[in-house]
């Protein structure tokens, strides 16, 4: 496995850690956890084109 893909999955893991603290502390329709969801969104798409 590259190291880009190592760092990616690293991110995605760090994105869904900061979207489930965002859900558990202002709800799952908050505008903050629906940020972290729509950029773990994108971050998996990345990992998924590779």
């Amino acid at each position: 496995m590259s190291s880009m893909c190592k760092q990616l999955l690293l991110d995605i893991e760090k994105k869904r850690k900061e979207m489930m603290k965002a859900a558990k502390e202002r709800g799952f329709l908050s505008e903050i956890t629906i940020k972290h969801s729509q950029e773990l969104d994108n971050l998996l798409n990345k990992y998924q084109q590779k």
